[in-house]
């Protein structure tokens, strides 16, 4: 039993480990005169240095977007 146990806690901390690489950056993006919802707006993060694209999305018909990106550990500028 303590074997299981172990086994288990072991996988358990692997995933809680790996899980920390991964950012979900959502939101809205609206009209800023009229506050309505922008639907098929193409939201993206690129590079300072040479406006290389890194991650994009686009909105559903409620103006949501939801990019999934891994942690970047060296700099983008």
């Amino acid at each position: 039993m303590t074997k299981y146990f172990s086994y288990l806690l072991f996988f358990l901390f692997c995933i809680a480990a790996n899980a920390q690489n991964d950012i979900i950056l959502k939101g809205t993006v609206v009209d800023l005169n009229t506050q309505v919802p922008l639907e098929m707006a193409t939201v993206y993060f690129t590079t300072v240095k040479d406006s290389a694209v890194i991650e994009y999305a686009t909105t559903d018909k409620n103006g949501v977007f939801r990019i999934n990106t891994k942690k970047i550990t060296k700099p983008v500028f």
